[in-house]
């Protein structure tokens, strides 16, 4: 299902994008960097970007049996 990100995603959406980050950029990026990234971090700034959606503005994530597997 492809629904509207609500705020409670911030932390899923983070770790998405921290896997795809680490499997895509292996060997292109540095693995100091890769390894260092945080969905702590992270999922406060997608929570931020998630509550400051507007009319002009959205997120959505793809959903499969309660986990997000797509972003846009």
């Amino acid at each position: 299902m492809i629904r509207r990100a609500i705020e409670s995603d911030n932390y899923n959406i983070s770790k998405l994008i921290i896997s795809g980050w680490q499997t895509a950029s292996k060997g292109l990026i540095d693995d100091n960097f890769l390894n260092s990234m945080s969905v702590d971090i992270m999922s406060t700034k997608w929570k931020e970007n998630i509550a400051s959606q507007n009319y002009d503005n959205h997120i959505y994530v793809y959903e499969k049996d309660k986990n997000i597997l797509g972003i846009n």
